[in-house]
């Protein structure tokens, strides 16, 4: 599933918007910036928000995984079988991310697409959700990894945070993975 999320001013305006055929789990990687621009009107809170509604409606059975970026990125939260528990797990990553550092995209979505390689499940749908104002000033760069993630058959969802963001990158990346820019 996908959700548009609108985080200003600090309500959440959600719509569905189904990846895959209704009723299939999925295996979702949320990529967040937590560079230091994010810090700039307080994108990253924008940005934990969002990451935090869309783990709230995903569905018992679905995968999800937790990758930040900044210079270089981590896998915060491995993907793995969502649940209640999970589902705490997973937030209580989102809301210790603090924003920092240089911007490297492409090594958000290397990462995102090393958990979906290595830990998602071939019988579900693979899409990640890139939270970014997007700003890259590092390598490796999208057009780096772009051509990986496209022919691993991952859909990337984007969504663009604060007013001054990169748009044309975002919906780049969006266009060419199948996915839709927010």
């Amino acid at each position: 599933l996908i959700y548009d999320l609108f985080a200003k001013p600090r309500e959440v305006e959600a719509s569905i918007r189904a990846i895959g055929p209704l009723g299939d789990n999925v295996d979702i990687v949320l990529v967040i910036d937590r560079s230091g621009s994010m810090s700039i009107d307080d994108k990253i809170g924008d940005a934990k928000d969002a990451a935090e509604l869309f783990i709230d409606l995903m569905r018992d059975g679905d995968n999800l995984g937790i990758v930040s970026f900044a210079n270089t990125s981590a896998a915060d939260f491995q993907l793995t079988t969502v649940d209640a528990t999970t589902k705490e797990a997973a937030k209580n990553i989102v809301n210790s991310l603090i924003a920092s550092g240089e911007t490297s995209i492409g090594a958000g979505l290397e990462k995102g697409q090393f958990e979906l390689d290595e830990r998602g499940n071939s019988n579900h749908v693979q899409a990640m959700i890139l939270l970014s104002d997007g700003d890259e000033n590092v390598s490796p760069f999208v057009s780096e990894i772009l051509p990986s993630v496209i022919n691993a058959g991952t859909t990337v969802f984007t969504v663009g945070l604060g007013s001054s963001v990169n748009e044309s990158l975002l919906q780049d990346i969006a266009t060419q993975t199948g996915g839709v820019y927010t």
